[in-house]
């Protein structure tokens, strides 16, 4: 049986106290998304005091290694004559990369050019930006205590484009242009470290079935495409507006085509568009 352990974050990202008596701790980490978890506790217990505190966090280590971490947002205490619960919501720490933006001159104002444009592999990309925003080359006052892991230059070549979008958003888009990257951010020491990963395809190998007695319930929703078929635009106007269209004629078969324009009208390469 794998071995679990839970610990308490201060605001600098300290351990400051082990939770070894909760009574429920559910995780859901998400794929280049915002993960969430939800802990139960007593409302008494040694470390309810520490995780109460503003800035607190949570670090689970399976095994010796830091599965999932993050800030805690919500803090729901629930006394009755029988019971005092206090019950902790937050989420993992990709929160960060949603609320940090990518500015088009990192280092801050005046921004001279409209936007901060880099090209290479996908993964170095993706460092790049994290680096210069929120990491080791990042202004004073935007800089946080984030590295990234060894950047082996994973994903095919990759042009960004930087104007202030959310640092989650533009990785997920860099991470999808580069082959289907993983990324995430992750407690590592007494600082934070965005790492990316290949994804491997374990389909063969890893079956979750009620006959098989590992799944204990699923659902599941099926809709209909909010778009198959894609004309991007780029720059120019009228008729001299440089386009590009794909579809996905599978979709399209089942579906029928359903039409939507993508404006992108800050790039003229059609390597971009397509």
């Amino acid at each position: 049986m794998p071995d679990y352990e839970l610990y308490v974050r201060d605001n600098n990202f300290n351990r400051i106290a082990q939770i070894d008596d909760y009574t429920k701790l559910e995780m859901k980490p998400q794929f280049n998304a915002v993960g969430a978890f939800t802990l139960q506790m007593d409302a008494n217990s040694p470390a309810a005091d520490a995780i109460s505190q503003p800035g607190a966090g949570i670090i689970v280590v399976r095994n010796g290694t830091t599965i999932f971490s993050g800030p805690v947002f919500q803090k729901e205490r629930k006394w009755t004559a029988s019971s005092d619960e206090l019950t902790i919501s937050g989420y993992d720490d990709n929160y960060l990369l949603q609320i940090k933006l990518a500015y088009p001159v990192p280092a801050g104002p005046p921004y001279s050019t409209d936007y901060d444009v880099r090209t290479g592999a996908a993964e170095t990309i993706m460092k790049q930006y994290i680096n210069a925003n929120i990491g080791s080359g990042a202004s004073s006052v935007r800089a946080m205590p984030i590295t990234t892991d060894a950047d082996l230059g994973r994903g095919s070549t990759i042009t960004g484009r930087a104007r202030f979008d959310a640092l989650l958003t533009l990785c997920g888009s860099l991470a999808i242009q580069g082959g289907g990257l993983g990324f995430r951010v992750i407690q590592n020491g007494n600082g934070l470290q965005f790492q990316v990963y290949q994804p491997t395809d374990k389909t063969a190998s890893v079956v979750f079935s009620p006959l098989l007695g590992n799944l204990l319930d699923f659902d599941y929703i099926e809709e209909n495409p909010s778009a198959n078929y894609i004309i991007a635009g780029g720059t120019g106007t009228g008729s001299s507006r440089i386009t590009s269209e794909f579809g996905d004629p599978d979709s399209i078969s089942q579906y029928g085509r359903v039409e939507e324009f993508l404006n992108q009208n800050n790039t003229a390469s059609t390597a971009e568009l397509n």
